[in-house]
C-alpha cells in the first residue's frame, strides 16, 4: 500500500506531475484561515449546550 502511495503521487507543483499528468497530487491544496479550527467551533457548541442545560 504505502509502495502504491509512494509511486502514483507526487508533490503539488512537481514537475514529475508535468511528465506523467496520471499521478495524483497531494499536498494542501487550499488554506482558508479565515474558517474556525474544528475543535474551536466544537467547543463553543458544547458551551451552547452546558448554559442550555444548566
Amino acid at each position: 500500500m504505502m509502495e502504491g502511495y509512494k509511486t502514483n503521487t507526487v508533490k503539488i507543483g512537481s514537475k514529475k506531475l508535468e511528465a506523467n499528468p496520471n499521478l495524483i497530487q497531494r499536498g494542501i491544496f487550499v488554506e482558508n484561515t479565515e474558517v474556525p479550527e474544528y475543535c474551536e467551533a466544537y467547543d463553543k457548541v458544547i458551551e451552547t449546550a452546558m448554559k442550555g442545560k444548566a
